[in-house]
């Protein structure tokens, strides 16, 4: 038999760069721009944005 990997858990939090958080909220200082429709945008969660 080969070798065996055993998955303990499963990683759900994606991790994101200082350089990705910053363009994002960059667009969020766009004229008209609202958090939840940048987040729509990118399909990802408000929660992205942190507690305010």
């Amino acid at each position: 038999m080969g070798r065996m990997d055993v998955i303990t858990h499963v990683e759900r939090r994606r991790r994101y760069s200082d350089a990705e958080r910053a363009a994002v909220l960059a667009q969020c200082d766009a004229p008209g721009a609202t958090i939840v429709g940048v987040a729509r945008q990118l399909v990802t969660s408000p929660l992205f944005f942190g507690p305010f």
